[in-house]
């Protein structure tokens, strides 16, 4: 009796120990990778220039500049540009969604009005963003230069609302009932 005691024991320590295991493999397995911000040179960067999102910024982008014999306030401008660049796409994306729930509340007719329009919404949002400031600014260790632009969540509301209504002056009743998001 001692001895088949003694045999189960082992057995469900043996089964216990597997299963511990098997859920150790499991867990790390499914465990999100976290890959560390790293500048080109491998050096540890701070997480917004890996496009982290930033605390009391909504819609963020990063620039980056090369060194340049022309000089860091050149350099600040070019990382800028490539920010409000990739801004500008990105809000361009939220403008387009807004008026994709527009659209659902329009007829054909208005459908083709509001495509007529996507050049007008466009030019809006390029010359609003155009004041947006550098959040932040850094030099990295190989001498390149990074910026990051962004807006809040009002900023971004009221942005989103000029460049859909500024476009629509003179026809308020295509996109009737059409609400922002907050």
């Amino acid at each position: 009796m001692k001895r088949q005691n003694i045999i189960l024991l082992i057995f469900g320590t043996t089964i216990a120990a597997c299963t511990v295991q098997k859920q150790q493999q499991i867990d790390r397995a499914s465990a999100p990778v976290v890959t560390p911000c790293v500048f080109q040179n491998l050096q540890p960067a701070p997480s917004w220039i890996c496009n982290v999102p930033v605390t009391d910024i909504d819609i963020q982008a990063v620039g980056m500049a090369e060194k340049s014999a022309a000089g860091i306030n050149y350099m600040k401008d070019i990382a800028r540009i490539a920010a409000l660049s990739d801004l500008s796409e990105k809000l361009k994306v939220r403008v387009d969604a807004q008026l994709k729930q527009c659209t659902e509340l329009t007829s054909g007719d208005r459908l083709l009005s509001i495509d007529s329009k996507k050049s007008d919404i466009e030019i809006v949002v390029n010359k609003s963003l155009g004041n947006s400031p550098v959040r932040k600014f850094l030099v990295g260790p190989e001498g390149r230069i990074y910026v990051l632009i962004g807006l809040d969540k009002l900023g971004t509301k009221k942005l989103i609302e000029k460049s859909i209504i500024e476009p629509f002056k003179g026809d308020l009743a295509l996109c009737q009932g059409y609400k922002i998001q907050k």
